[in-house]
């Protein structure tokens, strides 16, 4: 699942990860882009797990047992 947002000014900041800007931004936007490219910039410690459902995070609260669980679970794949 992707999740875009677009600002007026490159400086705003929003929930998501930066990963294109300015042409590149748009292109996707306009369905002009190649998914395969994309897929392969895109760093794997930026992918968001879900957590509880409809929450995702970064990287499961290590605190828990059940946190722990999901760590595991997500290093596994």
């Amino acid at each position: 699942m992707w999740q875009v947002e677009f600002f007026a000014d490159e400086g705003e900041e929003g929930e998501c990860l930066p990963m294109l800007s300015g042409e590149a931004a748009q292109s996707v936007f306009d369905g002009d882009y190649d998914e395969i490219e994309i897929r392969q910039e895109w760093q794997e410690e930026n992918t968001l797990h879900e957590w509880d459902e409809g929450e995702f995070q970064l990287e499961p609260p290590l605190d828990t047992e059940e946190g722990r669980a999901a760590a595991d679970e997500w290093d596994e794949r």
